[in-house]
């Protein structure tokens, strides 16, 4: 009887894991937004292969002409300030450093040898109706929108020539142009690691499935109303779930997890232990302060949320604040410009019926 009695505890544990699990996958099965339909919305971007032109160059003169047919990536995206120090002599002095890089880039055999790798691993027809459908769906939602001229695939070595600050992914000042450098985008295990100042949590994100939702919300910041006047943390959690509700809107059904940068096992470990952490941020009062410290603790991009726990996601507090939001918007029904000019977050809190389901 006792060993009949010991494998019907295991079954049941077993059970009980199981339903967990199910009960864990259900929660975080991201529900879509509203679509909006785009099937009658025209834009007029057009793509460039500036990093082919550029790679395959062979002369100064060669790099030049792809200039003077791409004004808008050379004006718009090209830095030179910083070069006037090195113009000591007159000759000097009518010289375009920029045109010494990107020669430089030409001749350099590791750059050809990048460039064939992202052209196997990115489909870039794809990648590229993707982009269309992001511009087309913000066009629905603000027809004012005015989509980018050019959309530009460039190289940057991976941050290794100085062309611009913004090498992985560049959006122009008044939206003229996008420059995307694609071989950012090779993934966490790629033979080229991207710049050792980005942490393995944020380099895995760095994949060319993810590069929609990067480019939704670069341009979701354009429209996001922030309370500057506001220095909780509960505003800033809210500003960063605008911003991702901006991208769930434009990218249908894009999952929670790829707008927070999450793993699996992250999401999984918030879903067994939501309750817990709602309790904590009662607990230690942390949506109405305004230190430096807490910021950083709960919203700030981290390896993980120390007061937590070593297991809790880094900024798992702009999870909680997408989750509250959701259920404003949704009790409200507010179209996503009304969204975006949201600036009270007290209102939302107290008035979006979330209570750290």
């Amino acid at each position: 009887m006792r060993k009949v009695s010991i494998l019907f505890a295991i079954a049941l544990l077993f059970s009980c894991d199981s339903e967990t699990e199910k009960n864990t996958d259900n929660f975080f099965q991201t529900a879509c937004l509203p679509e909006v339909d785009i099937s009658k919305i025209q834009v007029k971007t057009t793509f460039e292969r500036i990093d082919k032109a550029i790679l395959e160059a062979q002369s100064e003169t060669e790099i030049q002409q792809i200039l003077e047919k791409n004004p808008l990536y050379n004006q718009l995206y090209l830095v030179r300030e910083g070069w006037e120090k090195r113009k000591e002599t007159k000759k000097e002095k009518n010289k375009d450093f920029m045109l010494e890089i990107l020669i430089s880039m030409a001749k350099e055999p590791h750059l050809d040898s990048l460039r064939m790798d992202y052209e196997k691993l990115i489909p870039l027809e794809k990648l590229q109706n993707q982009l269309l459908d992001v511009f087309k769906r913000i066009k629905a939602y603000y027809p004012d929108f005015k989509e980018p001229e050019k959309v530009y695939f460039s190289v940057s070595g991976i941050g290794s020539f100085p062309l611009n600050t913004a090498t992985d992914i560049f959006y122009s000042q008044n939206g003229e142009i996008l420059v995307i450098g694609l071989d950012w985008f090779l993934g966490p295990t790629y033979k080229y690691s991207l710049p050792s100042h980005i942490p393995m949590y944020i380099a895995r994100r760095y994949v060319w499935q993810n590069i929609p939702a990067f480019v939704a919300e670069l341009i979701g910041n354009r429209y996001n109303a922030f309370n500057t006047a506001d220095k909780t943390v509960l505003n800033e959690m809210i500003g960063y779930a605008k911003t991702y509700y901006f991208a769930q809107s434009v990218i249908p059904c894009l999952p929670d997890s790829v707008v927070l940068g999450y793993t699996t096992e992250q999401m999984k470990y918030i879903a067994q232990n939501r309750e817990m952490i709602w309790k904590h941020y009662l607990d230690k009062q942390v949506f109405f302060n305004t230190t430096r410290e807490f910021r950083r603790d709960y919203v700030d991009e981290s390896p993980f949320t120390l007061p937590i726990s070593q297991d809790c996601p880094g900024g798992v507090a702009r999870w909680t604040a997408l989750r509250m939001l959701k259920k404003y918007v949704e009790k409200k029904k507010l179209s996503l410009p009304q969204v975006m000019q949201l600036q009270d977050a007290r209102e939302i809190l107290e008035n979006s019926g979330y209570k750290g389901e």
